[in-house]
């Protein structure tokens, strides 16, 4: 359910779903609202509806729901491209016949406008993409909505169930205040006391064909952040879940454990390029389950793996952390963990897995002297010291 807290985890927890209506009686949208759309098939996508939204226009999503819904028997993917344009786009943007939406570099309005609207269309949706999009949100429909929180329907918290692909990259939000809001949230103190709403707990979301999801790049660019995915969701065919690139210091709560029924089909989770200082995974414990084959933490600032994750790597036996580019201090700590890498070296077939552990480096030396060296961990022998 939607939460509400100050700072990066101002967190929506929604999910993204649906998008554009086509009519097709006659099967033209360059007439009234639409002229900067056209309709042409592609290979990949099909019947594919494409609008340019460029510098002084506005497109209004509802135009296209409502177009849309006239489109008997045939499915469409909708694409909007903006060069300095701004697209009126509601949550959820559910929209009848609409099988692929895919927004990008545009400036969104009307995000929130529809939350407590009760979703009467199916789900259709199977692609979504949203990629350098800045999502422009009035400081007073955000307090509405707090207070109606308990209001949104569940067929808008988890939004399109059908989705099979969610990129959500590059999202920016941008809180519109007036300078009276402004000076009112610093003396009252808004985010304390949004958590004390009560929020009426729902029945899970199950996005059961959901394989690939990308919320890359999302950088905190403003005091507050939405999250577009319910913190009670389940994805039991996902296998890809990308979180790199978001000036994350700690792994969220619902990405910890590993081990739970929420990814079961999980292979790949990425969270490089963040601020990680150590590693926050509750590893799965099972290895006749598990599916996990990478935990990428690339570009982070790790130093060291412990001794407790090494063991638990060791009896699952199939799992690669990817931790290079990180500040490892090659060391007694460090042991347990080049071991296990050596292991991963000489077992695994895959050339590019032999790779990226041929890649790990730690740092040896000492900062008093200004000796400090890089070295492969798989060369280094300061492993064989600890064994003493």
């Amino acid at each position: 359910m939607l939460t509400f807290e100050k700072g990066y985890n101002f967190v929506m927890l929604l999910c993204i779903y649906n998008i554009f209506a086509l009519s097709v009686a006659k099967p033209s949208p360059n007439s009234g609202r639409l002229v900067m759309c056209d309709l042409r098939r592609e290979s990949n996508l099909g019947n594919l509806m494409q609008c340019n939204v460029n510098k002084g226009h506005f497109l209004d999503y509802r135009d296209i729901r409502n177009w849309s819904e006239k489109a008997h028997d045939k499915k469409y993917s909708v694409r909007i491209n903006c060069a300095g344009g701004i697209i009126y786009l509601p949550w959820p943007f559910k929209a009848k016949n609409i099988i692929s939406l895919e927004v990008y570099r545009c400036k969104v309005l009307g995000f929130l406008s529809e939350m407590t609207v009760k979703q009467h269309i199916a789900d259709e949706l199977k692609t979504v993409i949203l990629s350098d999009i800045t999502v422009e949100i009035p400081f007073r429909e955000m307090i509405l909505l707090r207070d109606r929180i308990n209001q949104v329907p569940k067929s808008t918290d988890c939004g399109q169930l059908t989705m099979e692909k969610l990129i959500l990259k590059d999202i920016h939000y941008d809180l519109k205040m007036t300078p009276e809001e402004r000076d009112g949230v610093q003396q009252a103190s808004f985010a304390g006391n949004a958590g004390h709403n009560s929020v009426k707990q729902q029945d899970p979301c199950i996005y059961k064909s959901l394989k690939y999801i990308d919320e890359s790049g999302s950088r905190k660019s403003g005091q507050y952040h939405l999250k577009l995915i319910p913190e009670h969701s389940k994805f039991p065919a996902l296998e890809v879940y990308n979180m790199s690139g978001n000036e994350m210091g700690h792994v969220p709560n619902a990405f910890r454990h590993l081990h739970s029924g929420k990814f079961p089909a999980l292979r790949h989770i990425d969270f490089s390029n963040n601020f990680l200082r150590t590693f926050e995974f509750d590893l799965p414990t099972d290895p006749k389950t598990c599916r996990l084959e990478i935990v990428d933490l690339r570009n982070n600032h790790i130093n060291a793996i412990p001794s407790a994750i090494t063991q638990r790597l060791k009896n699952i036996g199939n799992i690669l952390v990817d931790v290079r580019h990180n500040p490892l201090k090659c060391g007694c700590r460090l042991a347990p963990f080049r071991q296990y890498l050596e292991s991963q070296y000489h077992k695994v077939t895959d050339v590019q897995k032999r790779q990226r552990v041929a890649e790990i480096t730690c740092i040896n030396g000492s900062i008093l002297h200004r000796k400090l060296n890089k070295v492969s961990i798989l060369k280094a022998t300061f492993d064989k010291k600890c064994q003493r």
